[in-house]
């Protein structure tokens, strides 16, 4: 797997807290995957930050192939 692209969104500063995080797949297709994130610390609808990101997925073929390379 390859990340291809992140954006991410700083919306509030944080307490000194815990930090919850959950991530949904908006889109998943042969080749590549889009996913989005989202964390918050007391309230999961007041979030203190997002991100979204683009992935290309190898298949289990790729890594064979390119299982020895760098």
């Amino acid at each position: 797997m390859n990340v291809t692209s992140v954006h991410t969104n700083f919306l509030r500063s944080t307490t000194p807290t815990n930090v919850h995080g959950s991530v949904s797949i908006h889109r998943l297709g042969r080749r590549f995957g889009f996913l989005a994130a989202t964390c918050w610390q007391e309230n999961r609808d007041n979030p203190v930050a997002t991100a979204e990101t683009g992935i290309r997925i190898k298949r289990p073929e790729e890594v064979s192939v390119t299982a020895g390379k760098a």
